[in-house]
């Protein structure tokens, strides 16, 4: 096996290692930051008054082109200072899985109410347990695909020629 081929076989799951490394660490970082704002953050009742909708790239489909159309709840609550405070969700989704005049709990800080979340564990924390996830399952396919490698570039040339000499 030349040393170019030898070299793809450790530098690959090198790399894969190295990128579910980062997707794992991505995902730790941010369940922390999603704990520490729910921690932080104050819980109030709020109703979904609307929605906006963003459409996402176009992509091929049998019947044609199709646009994926993603919906964001508009949440409207009032802080225990009895502020009236409306803010538009950064988690939309497609279906719906509110439906408009729905009663939902807000956190948010005080501090900073116009940036509540909607307390959902799924939509805060669906996103995050993905990336480890995904990150997790690259290091683990990243060691079968290196030990692999580590059998072809070393054990089977070292298997022939011991064949060969006896």
């Amino acid at each position: 096996m030349d040393s170019e081929t030898s070299r793809t076989f450790i530098l690959v799951p090198l790399g894969l290692v190295l990128g579910g490394l980062l997707f794992a660490i991505v995902g730790s970082v941010w369940i922390a930051r999603e704990r520490a704002f729910t921690r932080d953050a104050l819980s109030a009742p709020g109703t979904v008054v609307g929605f906006w909708t963003r459409r996402l790239r176009r992509r091929r489909t049998s019947g044609g082109l199709s646009r994926t159309v993603l919906n964001f709840p508009i949440v409207r609550y009032t802080t225990r200072r009895s502020e009236p405070i409306e803010f538009e969700s950064p988690m939309g989704s497609r279906p719906r899985i509110y439906r408009e005049g729905q009663a939902v709990t807000v956190l948010y800080t005080p501090d900073a109410p116009e940036r509540a979340r909607i307390a959902s564990g799924c939509l805060q924390y669906g996103t995050p347990i993905f990336f480890i996830a995904l990150g997790l399952g690259l290091i683990a396919f990243s060691a079968l695909f290196g030990l692999a490698s580590w059998f072809f570039i070393f054990q089977l040339p070292t298997a022939r020629r011991m064949r060969l000499a006896g």
